[in-house]
């Protein structure tokens, strides 16, 4: 008989059966890694966003800081600062902020009369991870202390 030789007898089944277990295996671990490399991403984003709304919420209560400064300043040239603890209620969420207002005043041989004011900004005020942003600048008094 011609070509006889060519034909392989069949595998046994039991080889089959452990080809079938490996490929499974294989294909569980690449879905498993796959897996965990976008939970990981996922975290990473989550913890993205958080970052991102802290800064968010710095810059709000350090303009508010900076408007409260302005505002102290009109009413009391002589106005140095405060610091100004915010309750997470009156924020609006679950996290405390802090406002650190700093006014220096003129000095009495400088003509041009301005205050000098640093305001900081910290979000959540009670944790580690906390964001926190500074503004500074100057502003003339309209009156004389």
């Amino acid at each position: 008989m011609f070509g006889h030789h060519l034909l392989k007898p069949p595998l046994p089944s039991r080889y089959r059966r452990g080809a079938v277990s490996v490929w499974a295996i294989v294909c569980l671990v690449l879905v498993a890694a796959l897996s965990a490399s976008l939970a990981k991403l996922a975290i990473a984003g989550s913890r993205r966003m958080i970052q991102e709304r802290r800064r968010v919420q710095a810059d709000w209560l350090v303009q508010s800081g900076w408007s409260l400064a302005l505002s102290q300043l009109g009413k009391n040239p002589a106005y140095t600062g405060e610091t100004w603890e915010i309750p997470a209620a009156e924020i609006g969420g679950a996290d405390p902020g802090r406002i650190i207002i700093e006014v220096t005043p003129p000095a009495a041989d400088t003509p041009d009369g301005k205050h000098k004011l640093h305001v900081v900004a910290e979000f959540p005020a009670a944790s580690d991870h906390k964001v926190r942003v500074t503004r500074s600048g100057t502003w003339k008094s309209a009156a004389k202390p």
